[in-house]
């Protein structure tokens, strides 16, 4: 099996976070073992030193390191339910998005208010457009997307047969109220049809355990491992390497105590927690 880890500038770059800068925070990652980052295109505007400056050296950082960059495109309407302006956002990220050069990129995009009629209209769409600037698309299980739960996903890739998933299943776990033992063949389905995965841990209550470490939460920790386990056997059958990016996020992801406002724990050390974890599963034990 064949897993290549990405690391995720969410939580982890900006003023009140680990690191100051995107291009430290890449060299790093490469350090770490990651063959890649991933962030919204946006993030090169929110640099103190500005957006020109900062793509800059952060092309500096890849070529040095040899680490690949994967965008994350989220689709910003100003109006949720607004298709045009869905459209609008994704096509200009996309456009952006060639001046990397890249070749595949996880989206948000799409508003779970979509019918399914407009859904599966809209991914043809935007799966065209991506396709067209040589961009292959891979849509995540995200909250208020259209892939916002199981029974809808698994009936909409039927629909939509050669389209990818960015599989983000911490978001279902609060979807279905439950640990869904019972949806396990659902959750296959969905799992064959994954390219990319963000390795977060989701409960019944919130889209991420307060702490994966504490053994309370073990169980959870479990059941979305069996459901990697079944991307990446996918991706292995299919002769691809699955992209996994370790995902945990700052507040209101990550609690913090009450009335203090400190967080129960350091999201820098849950991500490197979680990509060891990775590393043993899959990389070590296939080295």
């Amino acid at each position: 099996m064949s897993v290549a880890l990405y690391r995720h500038a969410w939580g982890a770059v900006g003023p009140n976070f680990t690191w100051q800068s995107l291009p430290k925070f890449t060299r790093d990652g490469a350090a770490e073992g990651y063959v890649g980052v991933e962030f919204p295109l946006f993030y090169f505007e929110q640099q103190p030193e500005g957006r020109e400056a900062t793509e800059a050296a952060f092309r500096e950082v890849l070529a040095e390191t040899g680490l690949t960059f994967m965008p994350l495109i989220p689709s910003l309407p100003e109006k949720w339910g607004d298709y045009d302006g869905h459209i609008a956002s994704f096509r200009a990220q996309i456009e952006r998005a060639t001046e990397w050069g890249i070749t595949k990129a996880s989206v948000h995009a799409g508003a779970d208010s979509f019918d399914d009629a407009t859904v599966i209209k809209f991914y043809k769409e935007t799966t065209a457009i991506a396709r067209g600037a040589g961009i292959e698309p891979y849509y995540e299980t995200h909250r208020a997307r259209p892939f916002f739960n199981p029974f809808r996903t698994v009936k909409l890739l039927d629909a939509l047969p050669d389209i990818w998933l960015t599989a983000d299943f911490a978001h279902w776990v609060p979807v279905v109220d439950r640990l869904p033992y019972d949806l396990m063949d659902l959750f296959k389905i969905c799992a064959a049809r994954t390219g990319h995965l963000h390795a977060r841990i989701g409960y019944d209550k919130g889209p991420q355990v307060p702490d994966p470490r504490d053994p309370v939460w073990d169980k959870y920790t479990e059941i979305h491992e069996t459901w990697w386990d079944c991307c990446v056997e996918g991706a292995a059958e299919r002769g691809e390497t699955m992209a996994i990016t370790p995902e945990f996020g700052p507040f209101p992801y990550l609690l913090n105590m009450p009335h203090t406002n400190q967080p129960i724990a350091d999201v820098t050390d849950v991500v490197a927690w979680m990509r060891e974890r990775l590393q043993t599963r899959y990389i070590a034990k296939n080295s």
